[in-house]
């Protein structure tokens, strides 16, 4: 916290968190804290906020089409349920929350699509923004390639945290 309010913190952190054990609670509450500019943990917070934005794997539902326009705000509701009730749930128990299709899930290059569209504007509400990966080991390779451009230039004041189950799964990239 005293580093965010010095402003002495990298614009990408990767966290290591083994399944269910906080990390993305931990990154929710990092990235909630920079966007609010407020130096202290929000008690009973949804982690909802337009500078704040998540990029996570999902499955391909029944509906394509209306999936394919806009991925991360298909699964948009779900995702802010599982936030407030399993925050400290792991990667898999969202893809069973999120879906009951018998689908693999994984992170397409569509959302990172998105989430760099989102992240070139300017911040709506503070000065930063925060984008949370969660789930690394479903980021495909073109993915992770397209993330690892604006990870390396990203716009100003832009943050980034990574949430991997395993470091040693993680693409080179």
């Amino acid at each position: 916290l005293k580093n965010i309010r010095d402003e002495k913190i990298p614009n990408a952190i990767c966290l290591i968190d083994k399944g269910g054990m906080g990390g993305l609670k931990l990154a929710s509450e990092l990235g909630l804290t920079i966007v609010t500019g407020q130096n202290k943990v929000i008690a009973n917070s949804n982690y909802i906020h337009p500078d704040l934005h998540y990029i996570y794997p999902t499955k391909t539902p029944k509906d394509e089409k209306v999936f394919k326009k806009g991925m991360t705000a298909f699964y948009i509701d779900k995702w802010r349920a599982f936030l407030r009730t399993q925050i400290y749930g792991s990667v898999d128990e969202w893809l069973e929350f999120s879906s009951s299709e018998n689908k693999p899930g994984t992170i397409r290059v569509n959302q990172i699509s998105e989430m760099i569209s989102t992240l070139s504007l300017k911040p709506f509400q503070s000065g930063n923004k925060v984008c949370i990966i969660w789930g690394l080991k479903y980021l495909k390779e073109e993915c992770a390639n397209r993330l690892l451009k604006i990870i390396e230039e990203p716009p100003k004041q832009t943050y980034f945290f990574l949430i991997a189950e395993d470091e040693k799964k993680i693409i080179p990239t």
